[in-house]
């Protein structure tokens, strides 16, 4: 078991799991537990279904990369909403703050505008950096193709396919712990973002309520 789920903010802020490295022995012996159970069913079975069961595991093994992909496709929409936003909202909202000319906007008016940048500008550049994380951080892969396994299974003669089907299994495993994580960061860049979008909503009705609550004084 794992840790408990982090929380809304803490989740965001703090540190996710880290990324997901290439141990070639615990893959050999991965490779090497699925293929004694695939004997062990094909015994029971037979063998008439070795090759559908092949490419079912090649379909499967496949799927993880194009999770992986699909996650960093959405991430770097993201990042290409969240960069630009952030500059607009960093320079206006120092346009607000300003305190030069003839009535400079009281402390109050400025107090809530700092709040309401903090606010949308925090969760956007956490959403920019979760997206990135998705984008840029480099996982091992685990590739039933190498050349060391084809090497291995270059030897083999009835054994072949259920080695392959063995190495396609433990390649799937280990691969969708990354799609997993690549989807893990994804959904804390989306909520962060969501969220400064919500902010950046809100930040004009705050600015009506002090004009109202100004003139009503």
């Amino acid at each position: 078991m794992g840790p408990p789920p982090r929380r809304g903010l803490r989740r965001a802020v703090t540190p996710g799991p880290t990324l997901v490295k290439l141990d070639e022995g615990q893959l050999d012996g991965l490779r090497a537990q699925l293929a004694d159970d695939i004997r062990g069913r094909l015994t029971q079975g037979g063998t008439g279904h070795l090759d559908d069961l092949v490419q079912q595991a090649s379909d499967s093994y496949q799927e993880q990369d194009r999770r992986a992909q699909r996650a960093e496709a959405r991430a770097a929409t993201i990042l290409t909403a969240a960069s630009p936003l952030m500059g607009l909202v960093a320079t206006v909202g120092a346009l607000q703050l300003k305190t030069s000319g003839p009535i400079p906007e009281p402390l109050l008016h400025r107090f809530i505008v700092a709040i309401f940048l903090a606010l949308i500008l925090v969760p956007l550049v956490l959403a920019a950096r979760y997206a990135l994380d998705v984008t840029t951080a480099e996982h091992g892969w685990s590739r039933p193709d190498s050349w060391r396994l084809v090497a291995f299974r270059a030897g083999l003669d009835d054994d072949f396919a259920v080695q392959t089907l063995a190495a396609l299994g433990a390649a799937t495993q280990h691969n969708s712990a990354i799609a997993d994580w690549k989807f893990e960061r994804l959904g804390l860049a989306r909520r962060m973002f969501r969220f400064g979008l919500l902010m950046l909503l809100a930040h004009p009705l705050s600015l009506i309520t002090l004009a109202i609550l100004g003139a009503g004084a």
